[in-house]
């Protein structure tokens, strides 16, 4: 006797529906809906650092070009020197502009001695540095 498998099964549906389909679909959009916050918190995040980033590499460009300059402490701080000043607006390859802003200690009593440089950058029109850092320049003469 020959068998016939479709008289065995019964004829019900043994897939997904359509109503099954659309509820999967909803729940996968609320999930996925639950998530964004937490992606715009990390793109706000990924600016910050890297507007940060930016702000650092500016402070340091601005304490090698103070290792570079002359030796003596009247070329280090007079006119046309290093010296306490504002360098230029910088802007990044974002479009975000930056302004150094220079400090330098006043010269030694005897050579060779050191001054302190302290550079920090801030976003332009906007308060408060947010990258900052110190080095010592060794002189070896006044003039």
């Amino acid at each position: 006797m020959i068998r016939d498998d479709a008289a065995v099964r019964p004829s019900s549906d043994d897939g997904l529906g359509l109503i099954e389909i659309v509820v999967c679909i909803f729940l996968i959009g609320i999930l996925a809906i639950s998530f964004l916050p937490l992606f715009a918190q990390g793109m706000q995040l990924a600016v910050r650092n890297a507007t940060i980033a930016s702000a650092t590499q500016i402070a340091n460009e601005q304490l090698e070009i103070a290792r570079g300059t002359a030796t003596s402490c009247a070329a280090f701080t007079g006119t046309g020197g290093y010296g306490p000043s504002t360098p230029p607006v910088m802007t990044d390859a974002r479009g975000t502009n930056y302004q150094a802003t220079r400090t330098v200690s006043t010269c030694p009593a005897t050579y060779p001695g050191i001054v302190q440089v302290t550079v920090s950058v801030a976003k332009v029109g906007v308060a408060g540095a947010l990258s900052s850092a110190t080095t010592y320049v060794r002189l070896t003469a006044a003039s």
